[in-house]
């Protein structure tokens, strides 16, 4: 099909200029169906996974599990026997097979998995976001720059360690590592030594500040001879592809180096068509010098021709394909030696275990905030609050005991009224919890609305990643303007938000319905801006009795240590002895049932048919309560299979069962613009915008099967694929259109065990009618010097009505961080008609006294000013490095990159053009 290879070819490489070794295993999958292959090829994720799966064993046997005196010699012995390493079979053999240790191992093996996919997003961005970046590439001798550019990274991702700033580390690491992986592909380093007969070594001056990569070649000087032309590459085998195709000329590229760079061992590498030096100047390949070479390289046929890139086996694409192997190994080599370097640099194992996803003896830090509405009220429940926050703090407890003794919980209390959000209150005892709730001045309400939004801000901005924020109000929000800030620090720190409503509307209906059989509608009482929230977060909207509240301890408790897996969300309105289904597998341990309406009948029916009430180590379930929940113990092998949960009830309803599995799944999805090759917000691609979706499940050893991907929301399945693409180690791809709805993915498939399962994603994508790009010359990176300031340009895209759109900006920068930029907003409100755009600047300067290494994360926001559900956001770091020596002579300036903002890491993959 030509508009499968086209897409393919404009996915893997872009217009006019090879990238290093093949980006991703799909790209490799869809060119063996192209080119003729000549063995196995290795991707950057392959390199990359590699490096860290075996620096990961070694930091693990360096830190033996104290609770399990056979890890070390298990890790060992699976470094020994030469089998390939995966986060499973490490995370088994450290922690052992004890049943107690499933929640542990569960989240360690999906906490390691998302990492090493978020530096391997990174690694694979270089080739859209800096694909003419030479000194990103090692391409067209940019030795000078190239090595700049690791050293810094280097610097700063050691610093970024050692202050605990994870997550920037990772960014780096993933873009060094890519450059890193190409001066074996793109160099002749390999080459130098297979002229002498010796056994490759990496290059281990790459990386070290004042160190040079080696002898290379002057900017005149030959390096290359002409390749024998062997014939063309028909043009009729490629239909679709010939727009992209730069070269269709075939050559026989053995012993192309011109022979005195061997005898003196010079290094050069391959020039590539586009490619610009480090002041954005545009480079030209001189005439004797070598090509980067392949069919979509511009400059294979200049003198000299052909070219010495082994980015892959496929001699159409790799002139130097014979010597893949060799750089490969090489380059995975020195991807280990620059973890060790860096976990020297860091030199503590705790913060560089931390920065790899390893709970070694750090504590696991989840945070229970709380946002408390104290208008007049509120005023009648609190001490009903305050004994559930202790029942809460029990039951979190009891968990730690049984499973996770190195469990810490950081409580968080933000109080808001019509007078604004009060101080944060952060604390680990909860004692002092309980106090600061008892002791909340209440005070009268104005319009009955408050600024709700800030609070959740004020509260996400104190809590710790992977948390939950539950918010006690009966007031409607006074500023639905942030609903676009708050939905982008959700994603970054892929928080829950959970609304309370503790309203006597709801008695007096409760009341009514049970008289009169009233039926009311949920979003009668419920802001429609909450459930907004709700809904993106994967939380929930939950309205209930005064006497409830204690109730609701079990969900509290389970939501913030436990819960890591969704088997049902859904909701309806009335129903009648209505069944819903879900199920458990091999690797389900617990479930908690939680179903919030107005006067329910619930049963619940275990597999083999019987009632599950005798089961449930915790139940709430009574004739006055709109809530039921349950917790049930599901290691039993007669417990696996299909649940169903029967439910009665005159009003609308909402139905939630979470798990503690050991096997969850990871979804990375990719939006682009209609038309257009820029990414956008996967979590807000435009309506109607082609999706790409990997999905990886993770917990297992063994082969698992996925049938079929369901894109789903609260009323139903808006659409089943079963068109998925098995890429092995449980991956699997998908391509789709993004429909008008919101929705979440469901996976639907069995287990190594023979059981079936159904995980649904802790990510909503809510399609949008408008989007943000960055502008032409600018991306998601900015490097500036002390003093400096320089501009990032992004791009307001309306694909929806006319209308005027207010631009507000949100940083992470606390405490006195912010002495160190400035910034300044142009314009903060614009007006876009339908199909248009509009460009937003963003000015930003450095203080002079700023911090070597220091970054800050800037979130761009647009939203409609008529309704606060049209928004979009866009993500950007600005950094700074240290000015290099001037003996050096090097000019190092900003390092192009893009991130849109993702609660999961980048697949690759530009839009289906089908």
């Amino acid at each position: 099909n030509g508009k499968v290879l086209k897409a393919i070819l404009l996915s893997c490489w872009v217009v006019g200029l090879a990238s290093g070794f093949i980006p991703s295993s799909f790209r490799l999958s869809a060119a063996n169906t192209l080119l003729s292959s000549n063995g196995q090829t290795f991707t950057h994720p392959d390199l990359t996974r590699g490096s860290m799966l075996q620096i990961t064993a070694n930091v693990l046997i360096a830190n033996p599990n104290p609770d399990n005196q056979q890890s070390t010699q298990d890790i060992q012995a699976i470094l020994n026997s030469g089998m390939p390493l995966s986060v499973s079979c490490l995370v088994d053999a450290y922690y052992g097979r004890s049943e107690a240790l499933v929640a542990v191992r569960g989240r360690q093996k999906e906490q390691l998995e998302r990492i090493i996919e978020d530096v391997i997003g990174y690694n694979a961005r270089v080739d859209v976001d800096e694909l003419d970046s030479a000194a990103a590439h090692f391409d067209s001798e940019q030795f000078a720059d190239g090595q700049q550019r690791l050293v810094e990274f280097r610097e700063i991702i050691t610093m970024e360690i050692s202050r605990r700033n994870y997550a920037s580390a990772r960014r780096f690491a993933g873009r060094l590592l890519h450059t890193l992986q190409d001066f074996y592909s793109h160099s002749n380093w390999i080459e130098l030594f297979e002229s002498q007969g010796s056994s490759v070594s990496p290059n281990l001056a790459l990386a070290e500040r004042g160190r040079s990569v080696g002898n290379t070649a002057g900017p005149n000087q030959q390096t290359c001879t002409n390749c024998p032309r062997t014939g063309s590459l028909p043009l009729a085998s490629l239909v679709g592809l010939v727009p992209f195709i730069e070269s269709t000329s075939c050559y026989n590229c053995r012993n192309n180096i011109d022979g005195s760079l061997d005898a003196r061992k010079i290094l050069t590498t391959g020039y590539a068509n586009g490619g610009r030096d480090a002041q954005n100047r545009p480079i030209s390949k001189p005439i004797g010098k070598c090509s980067h070479g392949g069919v979509i390289d511009g400059t294979t046929d200049s003198p000299a021709t052909g070219g010495i890139n082994k980015d892959s086996t496929h001699d159409k694409l790799a002139p130097h394909y014979y010597l893949h192997q060799q750089a490969a190994t090489t380059a995975q080599q020195h991807s280990f030696e620059f973890f060790s370097l860096v976990r020297n640099d860091v030199d503590d194992d705790e913060l560089f275990g931390a920065f790899l996803g390893l709970e070694l003896q750090v504590k696991r830090v989840v945070s229970l905030a709380m946002v408390f509405d104290t208008t007049q009220k509120t005023s009648d429940y609190l001490q009903e609050v305050a004994a559930a926050v202790n029942q809460v703090a029990t039951d979190i407890q009891q968990y730690i005991n049984t499973f996770e003794n190195d469990l810490q919980v950081q409580y968080v209390l933000v109080p808001v009224n019509d007078s604004g959000p009060g101080v944060t209150f952060e604390t680990n005892d909860i004692s002092q919890l309980e106090s600061a709730v008892t002791g909340l001045n209440i005070q009268s309400s104005g319009d009955g609305s408050i600024p709700t939004l800030q609070a959740i801000l004020n509260a996400a901005e104190a809590s710790q990643p992977d948390s939950s924020i539950f918010v006690l109000t009966d007031s409607s929000p006074s500023d639905s303007n942030l609903v676009g800030q708050v939905e982008a620090i959700i994603v970054q720190k892929n928080l829950r938000i959970i609304f309370v409503h503790i309203n006597s509307r709801i008695a007096r209906s409760l009341k009514k319905s049970r008289l009169n059989k009233l039926r009311i509608k949920r979003q009668d009482i419920v802001s429609m801006v909450y459930s907004e929230l709700d809904v993106f977060s994967n939380g929930e909207t939950i309205s209930i009795l005064q006497h409830e509240i204690s109730e609701l301890a079990a969900f509290v408790s389970f939501s913030t240590v436990q819960g890591s897996s969704t088997l049902i969300r859904t909701s309806g309105n009335a129903v009648d002895s209505t069944n819903y289904y879900f199920l458990v597998d091999s690797y389900t341990f617990q479930v908690l049932i939680f179903i919030n309406s107005i006067s329910i009948d619930v049963s619940v029916t275990t597999p083999q048919g019987t009632d599950a009430s005798s089961l449930a180590q915790y139940s709430v379930s009574t004739d006055s309560s709109t809530l039921y929940i349950a917790t049930i113990n599901t290691t039993d092998p007669m417990l696996r299979g299909q649940w169903t949960i029967t439910v009665t009830t005159s009003s609308s309803f909402s139905i939630q069962v979470l798990a503690d599995s050991e096997l969850t799944f990871l979804s990375e999805i990719i939006a682009s613009r209609p038309n257009s090759t820029d990414d956008i917000n996967e979590l807000k691609p435009l309506v109607g915008s082609d999706i790409s979706a990997e999905l990886d499940v993770v917990g297992s050893t063994s082969p698992v099967t996925i049938n079929t991907l369901d894109l789903i929301n609260e009323r139903g399945i808006i659409q089943s694929i079963t068109d998925l693409v098995e890429m092995g180690n449980n991956t699997y791809i998908s391509t789709f259109a993004s429909p008008v709805e919101e929705f979440k993915l469901r996976i639907n498939g069995m287990d190594d065990n023979g059981y079936n399962f159904t995980y649904i994603s802790d990510i909503s994508v809510e399609p949008a009618t408008i989007g943000l790009t960055f502008g032409e010359n600018d991306t998601g990176y900015l490097t500036l010097r002390p003093g400096a300031e320089s501009n990032i340009t992004t791009v307001l895209f309306n694909a929806g009505v006319a209308g005027t759109f207010r631009i507000s900006i949100n940083t992470d920068a606390v405490g006195n961080e912010t002495d160190f930029f400035q910034y300044r907003l142009m314009p903060n409100m614009v007006t876009v008609s339908q199909d248009s755009t509009a460009e937003i600047n963003v000015q930003v300067s450095f203080a002079k006294n700023v911090p070597r290494g220091f970054s800050i994360t800037f979130t761009l926001v647009a939203q409609l000013i008529t309704d606060f559900s049209v928004n979009n956001f866009i993500t950007f770091d600005v950094v700074n490095v240290r000015a290099p020596s001037s003996a050096a002579g090097i000019m190092y300036t900003s390092l192009l990159a893009m991130k849109l903002l993702m609660t999961l890491p980048v697949l690759l993959m530009l839009h289906n053009v089908l």
